[in-house]
């Protein structure tokens, strides 16, 4: 038996019949897209397997997606504690990054995976698989941060901090020489006569007094930076980045020695060298000790209602402290305390209203604290 369709029910059959067709993604898309489902559950091992399995599928000539899966299947990789092959799939996508890049061929959503990938590199120190390999995996996780940092955003004011702390790993690793040669790359990339740049001669200065040779900017620097108290506070940092312990001790001692100006500035100075002397020990993972100063801090900043930002970021310094020493209870009543309302009686985001907008909710806020309960 034959049926007899219209014209317009065959141009709808056939219309369905081509999306049809175009809606059936690349098996590897399908794959991709069913991994990135299962990452965002955390399910990051079955998401590892399918990331492996589309970068089988893709034509080895689209580079801009093997990238781009290569970052997300490094992400995963991280997640599941497989560090050394997350390294190498995001060193490789760095590369290919750049390589498209050069020959103005970069799709820039391959920025975007290669920018998830560099978040997630501090985002697993934490794990016991981690800190079994601290300063190993350090060096390899910092230097793919940095290069991919570099790939992204070549300004990237942050590329100077991530190039210092890879540089330090390998003072950690005791390859001092290999610590001075990073320095010295960065001496030439930074800005003469700039914050950076000081740092940086600070660093290698300190590097060379540790094995026992002068220090001929440290000594200039010293001279004519004031007040002092700020000039020794910024030596011990570059003293301690180079884990001369002792000499950074040194100077924070005569630092406390130097100390002038109002209350604030007292006690801003304070505060400072209360974290490097909690640094110092934390270096030595001593926990108890940092935790000493940094209670010190807290109760300082505490009495100033003034010092909202600095309170918050010496309770998440000492919540952190508390954490290592296993103490979540205490750390996380911590963190509580930080999410209330400011002393002054401001909340943390009331800047972003008008200021009716803002009368209006300090009117329904004294309300709710007035109503019988």
């Amino acid at each position: 038996m034959f049926y007899r369709i219209s014209v317009a029910q065959f141009s709808v059959i056939a219309l369905l019949s081509c999306l049809s067709v175009h809606a059936e993604l690349p098996l590897w898309k399908q794959k991709s897209n069913a991994a990135s489902g299962l990452e965002s559950r955390g399910e990051h091992g079955k998401a590892v397997a399918l990331y492996q399995e589309a970068l089988k599928l893709i034509s080895q000539d689209d580079l801009n997606t093997k990238a781009k899966l290569e970052a997300s299947l490094a992400s995963n990789l991280l997640a599941v504690g497989q560090y050394d092959r997350a390294v190498d799939m995001g060193i490789d996508a760095a590369k290919i990054a750049k390589e498209l890049k050069s020959a103005n061929k970069l799709d820039p959503d391959v920025l975007l995976s290669l920018n998830y990938l560099q978040e997630n590199c501090g985002r697993y120190r934490e794990t016991k698989e981690y800190k079994a390999r601290t300063h190993e995996l350090d060096n390899k996780v910092i230097a793919l941060s940095l290069m991919l940092r570099q790939a992204v955003n070549p300004r990237d004011p942050f590329i100077f901090h991530d190039h210092l702390t890879y540089a330090r790993t390998f003072i950690s690793l005791h390859r001092d020489p290999e610590a001075e040669r990073e320095l010295l790359k960065l001496k030439q990339w930074v800005k003469p006569n700039t914050r950076n740049q000081t740092t940086v001669l600070l660093c290698l200065d300190a590097m060379r007094m540790k094995r026992g040779q002068p220090g001929k900017f440290e000594a200039e620097y010293l001279a004519k930076t004031k007040p002092e108290s700020a000039a020794l506070r910024k030596v011990a940092e570059c003293k301690f980045w180079a884990r001369d312990h002792k000499g950074s001790i040194a100077c924070l001692e005569k630092a406390k020695l130097k100390i002038r100006g109002t209350a604030s500035e007292k006690l801003e100075e304070t505060v400072d060298i209360n974290r490097q002397f909690a640094s110092i020990k934390m270096d030595f993972t001593d926990w108890k000790g940092a935790e000493v100063y940094l209670r010190q801090s807290v109760a300082l900043l505490s009495k100033d209602p003034q010092n909202y930002k600095q309170l918050q970021t010496a309770r998440g310094l000492l919540a952190h402290c508390l954490k290592q020493q296993n103490r979540l209870a205490e750390a996380e009543a911590l963190l509580r305390e930080s999410k209330r309302k400011q002393p002054n009686g401001k909340y943390r985001y009331d800047f972003i209203f008008t200021d009716e907008e803002r009368t209006a909710l300090e009117k329904e806020r004294a309300g709710k604290s007035s109503a019988p309960r």
